[in-house]
């Protein structure tokens, strides 16, 4: 699986244009390698149909953390696998109770998938926790650009495929500013705002693909964003677009206590 950017075809275009079918807007990972069995007890896969879609990340026992596109065609053919690195062996599936939004509407209500780029799923049971499944801490604080961080998920590798085992690669936060001349070059520099947004950048063959939306970046343990939009060619040297864990802090501790 190849973490890699995204490039803005028409159809990625008409997305955000008028809101139809996010499943192009779902990524995936280039240029990672494979994560250990239990390395990332956090990790969820959220699967279709049994069949993987999104990345999502444990925050609680009961809750889900991933981006908004992933659940906007509805959840009750949605399940998170939780306990294993494969999409083909292990783990356990949960079933999704709720989800809020932001701003905290129930799921059903339609909005801008791009606007605000997460949701919180809460689970109809607790997930059994163990050295191979556990939540990982939200963000204590906002991330500073040059932070060496990472990212885990399934998706797309250089085989155009779902990678059958999880994937890891490590990337840098880079500058808001840097990162919004990147999309104004393909008139999307709107997409990066200043607070909301956390851009990262490796090189060209590294980044997230199809599959990879929702997935967690992490920096010294804590999860500080949630993969989101980007374009439909992976790895092209566009930055990664991830919304900022910190700055829906209050929103995420709310839904997890409503």
């Amino acid at each position: 699986m190849q973490i890699q950017s995204y490039l803005l075809s028409a159809l990625l275009i008409s997305i955000f244009v008028s809101g139809i079918d996010s499943e192009s807007a779902r990524k995936r990972i280039y240029g990672g390698s494979v994560a250990g069995i239990g390395e990332f007890p956090y990790m969820v896969s959220l699967r279709r149909d049994s069949v993987h879609d999104c990345g999502g990340a444990l925050i609680s026992a009961k809750h889900v953390l991933t981006a908004y596109h992933c659940i906007s065609d509805g959840y009750d053919n949605l399940t998170a696998v939780v306990g294993t690195n494969s999409l083909k062996t292990g783990g356990t599936a949960y079933r999704i109770e709720k989800v809020l939004i932001y701003p905290p509407f129930d799921g059903d209500v339609v909005k801008d998938a791009y606007d605000h780029d997460i949701a919180v799923l809460t689970l109809e049971q607790e997930v059994k926790l163990s050295h191979r499944v556990s939540s990982v801490p939200l963000a204590s604080s906002a991330l500073k650009s040059g932070a060496s961080v990472h990212f885990t998920g399934w998706g797309d590798d250089y085989s155009q495929r779902n990678t059958k085992f999880m994937q890891k690669l490590k990337v840098t936060a880079m500058n808001n500013l840097d990162c919004e001349a990147h999309y104004q070059k393909y008139g999307y520099g709107f997409l990066v705002k200043k607070n909301q947004s956390i851009c990262t950048f490796r090189d060209v063959g590294y980044g997230a693909c199809f599959g990879d939306s929702g997935a967690p970046l992490i920096y010294e343990g804590e999860i500080v964003g949630v993969l989101s939009i980007g374009f439909d060619m992976c790895a092209i040297g566009i930055p990664d677009l991830f919304e900022s864990v910190f700055y829906y802090l209050d929103f995420i501790r709310y839904a997890m206590t409503h």
